[in-house]
C-alpha cells in the first residue's frame, strides 16, 4: 500500500518530509494541481492536506479525488472548525469544516482534527492553545492503521498552557475573551482589533482564541 500526500508544501508535510525516509511503507506528496496527472493505484491512501481560500477549489479537488476510483481518504481538518457551531465570519474555519463534510460524503473520508501545528510546544502564543507537534503527527502517520480512525472524527491534539509573557498580557488576554462574549455570533467586529494585537506580536486572538476556549471548555 502506497500512502499519498495531497498537499506538498503545505506546512504540516513541509516539517514531516524532511523525515520521509523515517516513516513505515511507501510515501509519496503531490500537489493538488498534481491530482489529474498522478498514476493513482488500486489501493493507495490518500491523506488529504491541501486546501485552498476558496470554496470552489475546494470541492473541485475533491471532485477530482473522487473520479479517481479510490476508496481510502484521509482529511486533515483543523482544531479551529469548532467555532462553525456559534460563528460563520471567521473565513478559515469555515471552508475547512465545509471541506470536510464534503470529503466525508462523497469520499467517504474518514476525519483527522488536528490542532495548531508547531514544532515543539514553546513555540505556542501564550494561554491555552490546542496544539499538535510535528513529532505527534510523525509518530501517528507512522503507526496508523484505520482502526485507529473513529467513523466520525478522530481528535490528535493536546491542549497547552503557557505563561504570559507580562501581567500586561494576560490582561489584555481576559479583556479579548470579554469582548467576544460581547460580539455574540458576530465576534469578527474585533477584527481592527486582532489587526492592533497582531502589530503588537501576539497570536492568540480571533478564531485561535475562540476555538481554544471553546475545546478547553469542552475538554478540561
Amino acid at each position: 500500500m502506497r500512502n499519498i500526500i495531497i498537499g506538498r508544501n503545505s506546512k504540516v508535510w513541509t516539517e514531516i518530509g524532511l523525515r520521509k525516509n523515517e516513516l513505515s511503507g511507501i510515501w509519496e506528496a503531490i500537489s493538488h494541481s498534481d491530482i489529474k496527472e498522478f498514476e493513482f493505484l488500486e489501493g493507495d491512501r490518500i491523506w488529504i492536506l491541501a486546501y485552498s481560500m476558496i470554496a470552489a477549489e475546494n470541492i473541485s479537488m475533491l471532485d477530482t479525488l473522487r473520479s479517481c476510483d479510490l476508496n481510502d481518504f484521509v482529511y486533515i481538518s483543523s482544531a479551529s472548525t469548532n467555532v462553525c457551531d456559534y460563528t460563520d465570519c471567521y473565513r478559515y474555519p469555515r471552508l475547512k469544516r465545509e471541506a470536510a463534510n464534503y470529503a466525508k460524503k462523497h469520499l467517504h473520508a474518514k476525519i483527522l482534527t488536528i490542532g495548531l501545528v508547531v514544532k515543539d510546544f514553546e513555540a505556542l502564543p501564550a494561554g491555552t492553545t490546542c496544539a499538535t507537534t510535528v513529532g505527534l503527527f510523525f509518530d501517528f502517520l507512522n503507526n496508523y492503521s484505520s482502526s485507529h480512525l473513529g467513523e466520525n472524527e478522530t481528535f490528535l491534539f493536546e491542549m497547552i498552557e503557557r505563561s504570559f509573557k507580562t501581567k500586561f498580557e494576560e490582561n489584555l488576554y481576559n479583556l479579548y475573551g470579554t469582548m467576544q462574549n460581547f460580539s455574540l455570533s458576530f465576534p469578527c467586529l474585533l477584527r481592527p482589533i486582532d489587526l492592533a494585537l497582531k502589530l503588537m506580536g501576539y497570536r492568540w486572538y480571533g478564531y485561535l482564541y475562540m476555538s481554544n476556549r471553546l475545546w478547553n471548555t469542552t475538554i478540561l
